[in-house]
């Protein structure tokens, strides 16, 4: 499976466990120098920045732009699953710019989204690695995700369990989970 992550810097190790693959960072890379033709021919896309309500840039962990809705709109996500840890993604337009872009889904929390600063994967990262594991095999995108909430459940509750939980699919064409503008 061809896999792409972009989160901020202090993420990077939590990150490449998610994702299974090295993820590009900010900084360095920003969204004036983000090659976004990366996001090209790749089956998943793992995003992990800083959001705020109605903005339409995310940023890294020393509040740099990381990326902007207008470069997401110029990318090429044809076919891709979008999976963001980022807060706000559905209501900062980021949902709506990925569709734009081509990707066929959005796996996203509503509002904040909390994650555990460790050195492990834990929270929304958690059930991301449960997601690509499960999706590799499978190619089902409700499944995965089902599966993925199955197996995160299985943890220890915490206080973001809840918070977890609430991710789910947005797609351009299905009413109930379209993205609200």
């Amino acid at each position: 499976m061809r896999v792409f992550a972009y989160t901020f810097a202090s993420h990077a190790r939590v990150m490449q466990q998610v994702a299974g693959v090295r993820p590009h960072l900010c900084p360095p890379w920003r969204t004036n120098t983000l090659v976004t033709y990366k996001f090209s021919n790749r089956d998943l896309l793992f995003f992990t920045f800083h959001g705020l309500p109605n903005q339409p840039y995310w940023y890294s962990d020393t509040w740099e732009t990381a990326l902007s809705i207008e470069d997401v709109r110029h990318s090429n996500c044809k076919g891709a699953v979008v999976f963001s840890g980022s807060c706000f993604t559905i209501e900062s337009g980021f949902c709506h710019a990925f569709f734009d872009a081509g990707a066929q889904a959005v796996i996203a929390g509503p509002g904040r989204n909390y994650f555990i600063p460790q050195r492990k994967a834990g929270g929304f990262d958690r059930l991301g690695y449960y997601f690509r594991i499960i999706y590799s095999i499978h190619r089902d995108i409700q499944l995965a995700l089902d599966l993925a909430r199955i197996r995160f459940k299985m943890q220890k509750p915490t206080k973001i369990t809840k918070d977890v939980l609430d991710f789910d699919i947005y797609t351009p064409t299905r009413n109930r989970y379209s993205c609200q503008p």
